[in-house]
C-alpha cells in the first residue's frame, strides 16, 4: 500500500509519511486494502499528524464513504430501501456491536476483530445489500463456507477498519492495536431469521428493479468530478479538457501523455486509475 503512496505523493507527503509511519499505516489499515480510498485519506493529512488522523478518519469514514454508499440510489431508483437498510444495519447494529467487543477484548488483553458471519439462508434481499456494500468497500468478502454457532454454515465478511476506527475517541491513539491484534476467529454472527433483518424484508423489495432509472448517456455526461481519483490525476484531465466521464472513457494513452510531466509510465497508471474509477462507477 505504501508503495502506491510513493508512486503519486510529492516529497512533502513523503517526508512526512516517513516521518510519522504509524499513522500512515492506521491510513492504510483504514482503507481495508482498497487503494482508491487510501489515495484519497492520505491527500487530506499531508502533515501526518495525529490530528489530521483523527479529523481524516473520523470525516472520512463516518460521512464520506456513507455519503458515496448512499449516492448509488440516485442511480438506482428501484433499490433505495436496499441501500439505506444496509447504511443502516452496520452504522446501528453491526459496529457498535464490533466496538463494544474491541473494547472488552482490548481490555482484558485479547485478540480483536471486524468480522460479521452472515447465514448462507439469509433472505436474497439482504445478500445484495451486502453486496453493494461491498461494492462501496464498506464491507469485504472474507471466506465463505465458513462454520459458527452450532455448526451452521454461512459466508464472513471483513468491516471496513476505518469505519470501525471512526468510533474511537482518538484513533490515532488506538486504532493501530485494533489493526494489529485481529482475528477471523472472533466474529458477529447474524443467523438466517436474525431480528434485523425484519425492516428490509417486510418492504418487499423487487430485486428485478436494481437497474430501474439508469442512464448510462446521463451518466457519461457527467462532470469528472463524480470519479474517484487523486487531485493531482484530475488536475492533468483538467489539463487535457478531459471533463466529463464519457471523455475520460475515451482517452488514448497518447492523449494523457499531452499532459506535462506525463509520460509512458504515468500515463499508463493514470489510465489504468481512471478507467478503473470511470467502471467502478458505471457499474454497481
Amino acid at each position: 500500500m505504501r508503495k502506491i503512496v510513493e508512486k503519486q505523493a510529492d516529497s512533502g507527503l513523503l517526508k512526512s509519511i516517513s516521518k510519522n509511519g504509524k499513522n500512515f499505516a492506521i491510513l492504510a489499515y483504514a482503507a481495508t486494502g482498497n487503494p482508491r480510498i487510501l489515495l484519497k485519506t492520505v491527500f487530506d493529512a499531508q502533515k501526518m499528524s495525529s490530528t489530521e488522523i483523527n479529523t481524516v478518519v473520523r470525516e472520512f469514514y463516518r460521512g464520506g464513504i456513507w455519503a458515496e454508499h448512499s449516492s448509488l440510489s440516485e442511480k438506482y431508483l428501484g433499490h433505495k430501501s436496499v441501500i439505506d437498510w444496509g447504511r443502516n444495519f452496520l452504522e446501528d447494529v453491526v459496529l457498535p456491536e464490533l466496538k463494544q467487543k474491541n473494547d472488552d477484548y482490548l481490555e482484558r488483553e485479547k485478540n480483536s476483530t471486524a468480522y460479521i458471519w452472515i447465514h448462507r439462508d439469509a433472505p436474497e434481499i439482504i445478500k445484495e445489500a451486502l453486496r453493494i456494500l461491498c461494492y462501496t468497500g464498506v464491507l469485504a468478502e472474507h471466506s465463505g463456507g465458513i462454520r459458527a454457532t452450532r455448526s451452521e454454515v454461512g459466508k464472513r465478511y471483513t468491516v471496513n477498519l476505518g469505519c470501525l476506527f471512526a468510533l474511537e475517541t482518538t484513533p490515532a491513539t488506538t486504532a493501530f492495536n485494533i489493526a494489529n491484534t485481529l482475528t477471523p476467529k472472533r466474529m458477529s454472527e447474524y443467523g438466517a431469521n436474525h431480528s434485523s433483518f425484519f425492516p428490509l424484508i417486510d418492504q418487499k423489495v423487487d430485486l428485478s428493479k436494481i437497474q430501474e432509472g439508469f442512464d448510462l448517456e446521463e451518466q457519461l455526461s457527467k462532470a469528472n468530478t463524480v470519479l474517484d481519483i487523486t487531485p493531482w490525476q484530475r488536475s492533468k484531465l483538467d489539463d487535457l479538457d478531459l471533463k466529463t466521464v464519457g471523455d475520460v472513457l475515451a482517452a488514448t494513452e497518447d492523449k494523457l501523455k499531452e499532459a506535462s510531466y506525463v509520460g509512458d509510465v504515468r500515463a499508463r497508471r493514470m489510465r489504468n486509475a481512471a478507467i478503473a474509477s470511470v467502471l467502478e462507477y458505471l457499474s454497481g
